[in-house]
């Protein structure tokens, strides 16, 4: 199998030597790093393990390491991760989930978007945030998470389950996903969303936006060109 041990993760204090979060070299991608309500720093990364990326959490106390943790498994690959922290110091962590569809190194065109919390004491279970409805080879990408005072967590990626890229945005209270929200429904671009909350804690959505078809190669595929 693929084997890569070049990168390693490192976390740095303003002022402080760096410090190493991995406990030995891999293949990494991506970091995000978030403080819970104990004041432990938690580093998240995606890990290579064969033809597979999954999820890896440490945790440091201002005196030592925690162990690596493994939040993901099975098939798929695990990137484009997000975490943050609500007003309770409790973690919330988003990501997209590649899953092959064949074997080798051949992966699928479905990709979505999950979530799991961490309550102080442990990770909880994964959430499929995607439309379970939709067409299985439709995607989901580019997550963004936010945490409004009243303990609400706010998750919205660009979602390809109506034939084009719309931005799609879900509430997650007390841990379990509320309902779907369409942000955009319209056959033009709509992606890369990033989230945030005002001091009335309003939520505001900022997102991409481009003409019908933006970045597709028509060739033979569209009578329209792109754009």
């Amino acid at each position: 199998g693929y084997r890569n041990e070049s990168d390693e993760i490192f976390l740095r204090r303003a002022g402080a030597e760096p410090m190493r979060a991995s406990e030995r070299p891999g293949d990494f991608f991506g970091t995000a790093v978030a403080v819970d309500g104990r004041g432990r720093v938690w580093v998240v990364w995606s890990e290579r393990a064969e033809l597979d990326w999954h999820l890896r959490a440490r945790s440091y106390d201002g005196t030592s390491w925690s162990r690596t943790e493994s939040l993901t498994g099975g098939r798929g690959s695990n990137l484009f991760h997000r975490l943050v922290a609500d007003s309770r110091g409790n973690l919330h962590l988003v990501w997209q989930r590649f899953v092959r569809s064949g074997g080798g190194a051949a992966q699928g065109r479905a990709s979505d978007i999950l979530y799991k919390s961490f309550g102080g004491d442990r990770w909880g279970p994964e959430h499929n945030l995607s439309d379970p409805k939709k067409d299985p080879r439709s995607n989901d990408w580019s997550p963004a998470i936010v945490a409004d005072r009243a303990g609400t967590v706010w998750v919205a990626w660009d979602s390809y389950s109506t034939g084009s890229y719309n931005v799609a945005l879900r509430p997650v209270r007390g841990g379990k996903p509320g309902e779907a929200i369409r942000v955009t429904d319209s056959p033009r671009y709509h992606a890369h969303s990033s989230l945030a909350v005002d001091d009335q804690d309003r939520l505001w959505v900022a997102y991409d936006e481009a003409e019908e078809n933006w970045g597709k190669d028509n060739a033979f595929l569209l009578d329209k060109g792109g754009a």
